[in-house]
């Protein structure tokens, strides 16, 4: 699973369990440390800063189920079509999204 924009981990804490591997990106490094510390127990869980724009740091093909909810509602529309454009290459071929 990709968590796009976790925040401090309110819908984190019902993913991790859902999954062998999540892998949360958050253009806050404070969200991030957050949800490091909060789920320091699940070490499944991979946590990437990035520019708000970019999923880079994920391998194109590895994701079967990409989730955002409620956070990009505050992000411009570039921001929103730079996601959105990368979710094509990261996820599987039968992956699915929900933003």
């Amino acid at each position: 699973i990709l968590e796009i924009a976790p925040g401090h981990g309110r819908w984190t804490r019902f993913l991790k369990d859902r999954c062998e591997r999540l892998v949360t990106v958050d253009l806050s490094s404070q969200c991030i440390d957050t949800c490091r510390r909060r789920f320091a127990a699940d070490g499944h869980i991979e946590y990437h800063v990035n520019d708000g724009r970019s999923l880079a740091m994920v391998e194109d093909g590895s994701i079967d189920f990409a989730f955002s909810f409620d956070s990009l509602v505050h992000a411009d529309a570039d921001v929103i079509e730079g996601y959105v454009g990368q979710l094509a290459a990261k996820l599987r071929p039968d992956g699915v999204a929900f933003i």
